[in-house]
């Protein structure tokens, strides 16, 4: 277990309060779970001229820090996604391996590289990651450091780049808090977590200060983990803007119980808790410290908006090949992000949005064997990368009529890859062509509560280093053989969508939403050691949302997602054409606050969740995993300073999982716990 030091920052309190622009987008569709509401108007809408992601004719999410403080958490970023329509946010229960947040119908690629995820304007997915090229690890953030979350579906808006495909999910870390607090929770399955936060104030500038320490024995055997996080952040009011310097270190270290099959847990030959009987243990460790500077504009969204950032990342990952090997997965990168974008507005009839964005990574991946615990001089691959991506954007929109708004924009990409092959290394390879992606849409609101959009955008990713510089099999490093591919583009996806927002009564909402995605040049193995573009993937949808709040301290909502279609249209006859995306997703919950005195109240949150089962092939044929079930409770009783919590997980369906895929003939999948208890206590000093 983890030695975690208590920390303590304090600042100077004053009466002076910042209250910056957002530097990327903001309110929009309403997740907003907070003390008192679920619906609520921001005055900057769908048909404003905004630079906020409230503006975008598109389907956008807000989870405010409130709503975050209302949430079952035990760790998992993805489960401060789980209310968000339409989404499958989660990881893969072995471990800090990536937050996987899968939308529109695309779940093929693991550990989130489908979106494009944004921290404080620097973006967070890893290129050619060892585990999966594009994947992003949020496990860093909790939700004291967490102002709010942006999920926007579809890859309109021009702000973000890479991977940018499913969507992007945009993450705006608090300044400040109300007050100091310290944090103690336990739960089921030897789970113990405490934090700490402190936060200050005084003549324009504040402070937050956030540590944060987590311990699980785990529910299955051999699954216990460790983990501590620090989180710092100073803001300053100076001229007309707000200057921010924030730090952040994480540790981590986890034991992983790997995957159990179907027919193995039918058959009683092992339990639910049981690790894999078929592979080594695995386990995994990781460390990553960042420094992120930012500029917004103080007082109007008209301005420049800046960040620039540094990240050192480390992680090591065991995955069980054999009884007794085991392939190990290191990435080590020294990371440079920064972005720069200038919002013209002209009166309130429209903005110009331009913008610069550029990242470099240097390091290392490698996949490297080792037999009984011992690293062996056989690897899969050892790449040395040195990977410089940047790009510039616009974005603009004009409101043609009081009811009538057109936005439009465009990325042009770059990159300059060497890639260095140290297992072969005439397979050594360098990359250098651009890709552009263009977007359109317009708004049209033609009635107060009635709010018409339609968009096609464009999102890409480029081709990973093992598409460019391809392995087979495993060998000692320097070996002969080999060759880099030439040729590849950058995977380019399409999106039409179409949706509508309609609130036909006091307190009611409805929103209905269509899409149409199609990637023309999908990049995937085709043999061993080959990558080619083997054609065409489409995937429909449609999504309904419906949100009541008949009170003002009462609030729910309800939602369904359809996967009409998601296949592989170039898949010969006979073999596997359907991608492994369960087809309905069902939603529904509640927020109530009940006020006992001035100084004292009673939260309840409810929640469910619903996946209907995976399809899979297994021999050509095509069988469908269970569906998934999960119901949170969660409730809080707040009296003066203190609060005490007690949260309720409950998964009824057995041999169920949100995580599940076809492997050795059967169905992989991780059992997950029937029940889970936690308790806490908060005192804000």
């Amino acid at each position: 277990m983890l030695s975690i030091p208590l920390i303590l920052f304090t600042s100077a309190l004053s009466a002076q309060t910042i209250v910056p622009a957002p530097t990327g987008e903001s309110d929009g569709e309403i997740v907003r779970l907070d003390r008192y509401k679920v619906v609520g108007d921001n005055a900057l809408g769908i048909g404003d001229i905004t630079l906020q992601s409230t503006g975008l004719p598109a389907s956008v999410s807000i989870i405010d820090h409130d709503s975050l403080e209302r949430t079952n958490f035990t760790g998992d970023f993805g489960g401060l996604l789980r209310r968000v329509p339409g989404i499958m946010a989660h990881n893969l229960n072995q471990g800090d391996t990536g937050t996987s947040i899968k939308m529109r119908g695309f779940l093929t690629r693991t550990h989130g590289a489908d979106v494009a995820v944004y921290v404080d304007g620097i973006a967070q997915n890893l290129p050619s990651s060892a585990l999966s090229d594009g994947m992003n690890d949020l496990s860093w953030l909790t939700p004291e450091m967490i102002e709010r979350i942006e999920v926007i579906k579809g890859p309109f808006s021009a702000l973000y780049g890479n991977q940018n495909r499913a969507g992007a999910v945009n993450i705006v870390t608090r300044s400040v808090a109300p007050d100091a607090s310290a944090r103690v929770d336990a739960g089921s399955h030897g789970y113990l977590h405490g934090a700490l936060t402190a936060s200050g104030q005084t003549r324009g500038v504040q402070g937050l200060f956030a540590a944060d320490a987590r311990h699980s024995d785990g529910y299955r055997d051999h699954a216990d983990s460790d983990r501590l996080s620090l989180f710092g952040k100073t803001s300053i009011l100076h001229a007309d803007g707000v200057w921010a310097a924030r730090a952040a270190f994480q540790r981590a270290y986890w034991n992983a119980s790997g995957m159990l099959r179907l027919g193995d847990l039918r058959s009683g030959a092992v339990s639910a808790r049981d690790r894999d009987p078929y592979t080594a243990p695995a386990w995994g460790e990781a460390t990553r410290a960042s420094l992120v500077f930012t500029r917004a504009p103080a007082r109007s969204e008209e301005g420049w908006n800046a960040s620039l950032g540094y990240e050192y990342y480390e992680r090591t990952r065991a995955v069980g090949a054999t009884a007794t090997n085991l392939n190990v997965l290191y990435d080590r990168r020294d990371i440079l992000g920064a972005r720069a974008l200038r919002n013209f507005l002209v009166g309130n009839r429209g903005s110009l949005t331009v913008g610069l964005e550029g990242r470099y990574d240097r390091g290392d991946a490698e996949s490297r064997l080792w037999s009984d615990n011992v690293p062996t001089t056989n690897y899969a691959f050892n790449y040395d990368l040195d990977l410089l991506a940047y790009g510039a954007f616009v974005q603009a929109q004009w409101k043609l009529a009081n009811a009538l708004k057109l936005v439009g924009g465009i990325r042009a990409d770059g990159f300059d890859y060497d890639i260095g092959n140290r297992r072969q290394p005439d397979a050594s390879a360098t990359y250098s062509r651009p890709v552009f992606t263009p977007r359109i849409g317009l708004v049209l609101t033609p009635a107060s509560r009635l709010e018409i959009f339609a968009n096609y955008g464009q999102g890409f990713r480029p081709p990973a280093s093992n598409e460019l510089s391809p392995y087979s099999g495993t060998g000692p490093l320097d070996a002969p053989g080999g060759a880099s591919v030439s040729g590849l583009e950058s995977s380019t996806v399409g999106s039409f969508d179409l949706g509508l927002r309609f609130g036909f009564a006091p307190g009611w909402r409805f929103s209905v939403e269509g899409y149409h995605t199609e990637n023309d040049d999908e990049t995937t193995q085709v043999s061993p050691g080959v990558y080619e573009n083997v054609g065409e993937t489409t995937r429909d949808g449609w999504e309904v949302q419906l949100e009541w709040l008949p009170a003002k301290n009462l609030s729910l909502y309800a939602g369904y997602a359809r996967i009409v279609r998601a296949r592989i249209d170039t898949a010969a006859p006979g073999t596997a054409d359907r991608l492994s995306v369960p087809g309905d997703t069902w939603k529904a919950g509640l927020a109530y606050t009940l006020t006992l005195a001035e100084t004292r109240l009673i939260l309840l949150n409810a929640d469910a969740y619903y996946i209907s089962g995976i399809p899979y092939f297994l021999s050509g044929v095509l069988h469908h995993a269970r569906p998934y079930a999960r119901y949170d409770f969660r409730a809080a009783y707040e009296m003066k300073r203190w609060q005490f919590t007690l949260g309720l997980t409950w998964q009824p369906i057995k041999n169920s999982s949100e995580v599940a895929y076809a492997s050795g003939g059967d169905l992989a999948l991780d059992p997950r716990p029937e029940c889970e208890v936690i308790a806490g206590v908060r005192f804000a000093f």
